[in-house]
């Protein structure tokens, strides 16, 4: 039979599980471009609603073939993004922290589409990266508040 876990114990787990959820949440953005682009080129009156900001500005600048160009930026954007988020998964911050940047860049190049998409493509824009990076914000703090709980009980690791 194995042990009980004790309360710090039970709730480091509680906390490294979140702060792995979040981990998941860098790879999502990058997947769900990659969708928008496959969907843009079956459908191409589609407008990349759900595309990263990059993958957006980017269609502009290549005239013939665009969806095609956009899905293999986008799958090469995922493909970035794999392993940073196994990385952060695994415990280090760093990878995680690059996730973060790349994609707070892709939010801050967001607002300079501004007049080149449609109103509610922005909107959409706006409006997911808030949330992904509010999703962000909160897995920081759960790893931070998970390092703190070691610092103070370092016998958590050895139950």
């Amino acid at each position: 039979m194995s042990k009980p876990l004790s309360a710090p114990s039970a709730r480091f787990d509680r906390l490294l599980a979140a702060y792995q959820r979040m981990c998941i949440f860098l790879l999502l953005p990058p997947l769900v471009s990659a969708f928008s682009c496959i969907m843009a080129l079956f459908n191409p009156s589609y407008g990349l609603t759900l595309a990263m900001s990059i993958v957006l500005g980017m269609r502009g600048i290549m005239e013939t073939d665009g969806a095609m160009w956009c899905m293999v930026i986008s799958l090469g954007i995922a493909g970035l993004f794999v392993p940073l988020t196994v990385m952060s998964a695994k415990g280090n911050v760093i990878p995680f922290y690059v996730g973060v940047a790349l994609y707070f860049a892709d939010f801050v190049y967001a607002f300079f589409l501004f007049g080149k998409v449609d109103a509610l493509t922005f909107v959409m824009l706006m409006v997911l990266h808030a949330a992904f990076l509010i999703a962000y914000g909160l897995g920081i703090f759960f790893y931070y508040r998970a390092d703190a709980l070691l610092k103070e009980h370092p016998d958590i690791l050895r139950q």
